[in-house]
């Protein structure tokens, strides 16, 4: 009887290591296919997204794929098939561009303390939505067009604008003649403190940050 429990347990200790072993290889072959083949909605790409799992990395900060889908899923939600196709790496690539471009700001911000308050964001929302420039239902427009609310487009676009104007401007006056931020932005993108973990995005050139003017 000894014998016969010991030989069971070692069978049972044999099915939990190989189901641990298909388990790892499976989500090692799952996490391969997210960073080194293709972008698509597998249910890797969900845990990805789900998890925040790091898409690159800016100096001491990580762009993570829930970002990196976000602004995707919005850019292609009236897309045909055929258009996902046709501009799916172009548009990967764009992608990933500004959301470097916003994590070097933020950078510079973290560096000088610089922050936009909900306050300053709200007192901009409301000057614009009075002027001619914004659609006349602004929720409609934004849920029809972009499927956001008016909390995504303050967060999404209003507060980066807002924080790449402050950075801007404390950039000129930290380095007054020794160059622009713009330049700045080039270089520290072909620097090491760029890392990009998906392998299958094709390089373009940086994005500056689509702007909104009073």
């Amino acid at each position: 009887m000894p014998q016969v429990k010991k030989n069971k347990t070692i069978t049972i200790l044999f099915a939990i290591f190989i189901t641990l072993f298909v388990v790892v290889a499976a989500f090692g072959f799952g996490f391969y296919k997210l960073y080194f083949t293709e972008i698509n909605d597998s249910t890797m790409v969900k845990i990805a997204d789900s998890l925040r799992l790091p898409i690159a990395r800016v100096g001491d900060n990580y762009i993570s794929y829930h970002d990196f889908l976000f602004i995707k899923d919005t850019f292609t939600r009236h897309m045909s098939d055929d258009e996902k196709s046709k501009y799916s790496s172009i548009l990967v690539s764009s992608i990933m561009e500004q959301l470097i471009y916003q994590s070097i700001i933020q950078g510079l911000a973290d560096k000088w303390d610089i922050k936009v308050s909900d306050k300053e964001v709200d007192e901009f929302f409301n000057e614009w939505s009075k002027s001619d420039n914004a659609p006349k239902d602004i929720d409609k427009f934004l849920s029809e067009k972009y499927d956001w609310s008016v909390s995504d487009y303050k967060e999404h676009v209003v507060k980066p604008s807002l924080l790449a104007n402050k950075v801007n401007t404390k950039f000129s006056e930290e380095h007054k003649d020794k160059g622009n931020l713009v330049e700045y932005i080039k270089d520290y993108r072909k620097s090491s403190n760029v890392v990009i973990f998906l392998q299958t995005i094709k390089p373009l050139p940086p994005l500056g940050n689509p702007s909104i003017s009073k």
